[in-house]
């Protein structure tokens, strides 16, 4: 063990999310439950999902179906299932005053948001994005620092059964223009600027320049550091006075196990970025497998 620079005590071991997983399974060791997971990779992520909680529509026929071959895996093939009930919704009618997220920023502003106000947010974004046209398997590219419209942007595309791809917000035209054509996003969601280590930054002319060429039909405005002055016109709707009015009540999209959840690129830095793709089913049981038995959250952890 000395080799470890952490050992677990034996109690945090005992309470440990994977150990009850193991318990429940009768195995003894993590080196048994290793092996056993590499014998039954079927056995293992059915397992696993089912002690998560993952939230279907639809049951899956298999856990996994290799019949097209390893490359064309398909995960929980005929399942039906959302992230956004899984992350979102079961907590905000479960939990409704919990905290879902804490924002800080550069400057020591904070607040948090609970799992009903979130939902009541996202369904607002949800509901403008549908009003200028977005539909199920539109792309929308997120270019925003992290702020609070970052998280609901990303999961009101979800809640809808849009796709994502979250964009730097550090990165320039170019870098930028180059992941809204390859994954022909229709709308963009920017910010009016941001401060980084002190410094104002612009995005608007990263912007102008890089929409130019590609399918982008609306530009969403946040107002944040009011860094850059923009004018609203066809292209430019503002963020604001895009959820005003909206409803608070917008209906969680009914998505195929293997429909696109979002696009996350490569850096670039050895060639052309590389898009890959991430579906509701799979990254739902895998993120909340990595949460609960790799980082060992628990209910009342604050991450």
């Amino acid at each position: 063990m000395s080799d470890f620079v952490y050992t677990p005590t034996k109690r945090q071991i005992q309470e440990s999310n994977i150990f009850g997983f193991m318990q429940r399974h009768g195995i003894d060791s993590l080196e048994e439950l290793a092996a056993k997971a590499k014998e039954d990779p079927e056995w293992f992520w059915e397992s696993m999902d089912e002690d998560i909680g993952i939230v279907w529509d639809r049951p899956y026929t298999k856990t996994l179906d290799m019949s097209g071959g390893m490359a064309w895996s398909r995960w929980f093939p005929d399942g039906q299932t959302n992230i956004y009930r899984s992350s979102v919704e079961k907590f905000a009618r479960d939990t409704p005053g919990r905290t879902a997220y804490y924002f800080e920023s550069e400057d020591g502003t904070s607040s948090r948001i609970s799992y009903l106000e979130l939902d009541l947010q996202v369904s607002q974004l949800a509901n403008g994005l549908k009003s200028i046209g977005v539909q199920k398997g539109d792309v929308i590219a997120i270019y925003l620092p992290m702020i609070r419209e970052a998280i609901v942007a990303i999961l009101a595309a979800a809640k809808i059964g849009a796709v994502q791809t979250v964009i730097f917000s550090g990165y320039g035209s170019e870098s930028l223009h180059i992941r809204l054509q390859d994954c022909d996003a229709k709308v963009l969601i920017a910010s009016d600027g941001f401060y980084r280590k002190g410094k104002p930054l612009s995005q608007m002319s990263s912007i102008r320049t890089a929409v130019d060429g590609t399918a982008v039909k609306e530009i969403i405005l946040v107002r944040y550091k009011n860094v850059d002055r923009y004018d609203e016109s066809d292209k430019v709707l503002f963020y604001d006075r895009l959820v005003s009015g909206q409803s608070t009540v917008c209906e969680t999209a009914v998505t195929d196990s293997e429909d696109p959840l979002f696009i996350l690129y490569t850096s670039g830095t050895t060639g052309r970025p590389k898009g890959v793709v991430e579906p509701h089913g799979g990254f739902s049981v895998f993120a909340g497998y990595q949460s609960s038995h790799l980082t060992d959250i628990r209910q009342d952890d604050i991450v």
